[in-house]
């Protein structure tokens, strides 16, 4: 059974399925505030009654004025419904970072980069040859993950944490500690966690958004 985790300690992150929460802005524009608001729009549940339900998991994230895609969920057709339902436009995602290598986490990727071309996007560098192919076919370049880096600034990725497949996740730092969002913590929360703590300078955990099998 797949389910979707919150733990969270930080009034001032805001996580929903699909709902915006804080700061409302223009649509389609990036929030211009230093609060983390996390929205997940590709999911098993659904807050929302014109969002629907689908194996896989997709979330925007908007911090500090930038914006990144963390997965892209397993139908790129409802991806793509499900942005334009709460009016993200696609040409405003400057990064996707695609944990894992499994396709309700990837799939969706490939249509968003055909939307937006100038869209950055992170594989892990032990990704099979299967999706360097496809990116290859919509003409999309993707980094090669093989250490942490700084997606933006504040936002970092883990690099590759070995597990089985092996993932990245997101580290966060906020002003009130560091958050993540992973996705099936196949090498095991703990693990993911672990790991942030140990390459990030803000050791203190605020808050874990994750989704697992």
């Amino acid at each position: 059974m797949r389910r979707s985790v919150s733990i969270c300690a930080a009034a001032s992150i805001y996580l929903s399925l699909a709902t915006v929460r804080g700061v409302a802005a223009e649509p389609n524009a990036v929030p211009q505030t230093s609060a983390l608001e996390i929205r997940v729009v590709f999911d098993n549940t659904s807050a929302r009654p014109d969002l629907r339900r689908s194996w896989g998991f997709s979330a925007v994230v908007d911090f500090r004025g930038r914006r990144i895609l963390c997965d892209a969920g397993s139908d790129p057709v409802l991806l793509l419904e499900h942005l334009d339902l709460i009016q993200i436009d696609p040409k405003s995602i400057e990064h996707a970072v695609i944990s894992h290598q499994h396709g309700d986490h990837l799939r969706g990727v490939y249509w968003v980069f055909e939307k937006n071309p100038n869209m950055s996007v992170h594989f892990l560098d032990c990704f099979p040859e299967e999706p360097f192919r496809r990116a290859a076919a919509v003409n999309m370049k993707p980094h090669r993950v093989t250490g942490p880096f700084e997606v933006v600034p504040g936002i970092y990725s883990t690099s590759i944490i070995d597990g089985c497949p092996p993932e990245q996740s997101l580290a966060i730092e906020t002003s009130q500690g560091l958050v993540m969002l992973v996705g099936c913590s196949h090498p095991g929360v703990v693990k993911l966690v672990e790991t942030a703590q140990m390459q990030r300078t803000k050791v203190r955990f605020v808050c874990c958004s994750e989704t697992f099998t």
